[in-house]
């Protein structure tokens, strides 16, 4: 059966349960309910799980205890609101998690830690809190999704023992403030940093420390109104970086560093605005502005 009639039957299948189970590896496709988790050829054989619509509150040891060979779960739109210690331990195939669309309110130590999961999907939840310790020793992360949550707080304790992110996005939370070191002491020579939609008003001059490059640092719809002279300082290039939709009156930042660039939409100091411009012309930067003077 064709990658494309597997997918069909899936979507075909998916219509008619609510919970779904695809077997990539021997491309098969039925639904979980009229199989029962615990049948020993099931356990060794499926790498797909997938479950959505749902009522499953809590997600606990017993509800994963049967999915060791799983290397993709994703349980969506399931009203989950906590998750116990321990649930995804015996997951040691597990590559991804997703468990988006979901009503989780906190995240604490110890759930995700020393998972060896690639990507994590936590987006479009209540996330308000999350403790220090959440994502530690997650040595094979490579990307994490936040958007859409309610995050007020962030802590550069979270990704201290995360040395492969290449990719972080907290688009539409509630962020105010971005500390020293964002990524601890680790050192990373490409990442995405998405802070889109937040209500960003300062940058620790040091928050970038670590990082050689961004393929993409976007700042932009925030509350920034200046940006320090240093806080570029430890990258030597920044593949697109969005501060456009801020409250931005002046900035002595060096953007000879940037391949491409966004400032619309900030109200600028006339004076700042044309040495903006005049920098910009003169080394030739490719920057998109919009003065609102």
């Amino acid at each position: 059966m064709s990658h494309i009639s597997l997918l069909f039957l899936c979507l075909l299948q998916f219509s008619f349960y609510s919970i779904l189970l695809c077997d990539n590896y021997k491309n098969y496709s039925f639904p979980l309910r009229k199989i029962s988790l615990n049948r020993e050829w099931l356990k060794n054989q499926y790498d797909n799980v997938h479950i959505k619509n749902e009522d499953i509150p809590i997600i606990t040891k017993e509800l994963t205890q049967d999915l060791a060979a799983v290397k993709k779960l994703e349980i969506q739109s399931s009203n989950v609101t906590s998750i116990q210690e321990g649930s995804f331990y015996n997951l040691r195939l597990l590559k991804k998690l997703s468990l988006k669309d979901n009503f989780l309110h906190e995240i604490k130590n110890n759930i995700f830690s020393n998972l060896r999961i690639e990507e994590l999907d936590l987006s479009n939840n209540l996330i308000s809190v999350i403790e220090a310790e959440a994502f530690d020793s997650m040595w094979n992360l490579k990307r994490i999704n936040l958007r859409n949550n309610e995050i007020n707080n962030y802590d550069n304790r979270w990704f201290v023992n995360v040395p492969f992110l290449s990719n972080i996005n907290f688009e539409n939370n509630f962020i105010t403030y971005l500390p020293r070191e964002i990524l601890g002491r680790n050192k990373f020579y490409y990442i995405d940093f998405i802070m889109s939609y937040n209500r960003l008003e300062e940058i620790d001059e040091d928050a970038f420390y670590g990082i050689y490059r961004f393929s993409r640092l976007y700042l932009d719809h925030n509350g920034l109104s200046t940006i320090s002279k240093e806080i570029f300082r430890y990258l030597s290039e920044i593949r697109d970086l969005r501060l456009d939709n801020n409250n931005i009156v002046c900035i002595a930042v060096d953007l000879k560093k940037v391949r491409y660039g966004n400032l619309d939409f900030n109200p600028w100091n006339e004076e700042c605005w044309r040495r903006l411009i005049q920098n910009m012309n003169s080394n030739e930067l490719n920057i998109t502005t919009t003065s609102t003077i």
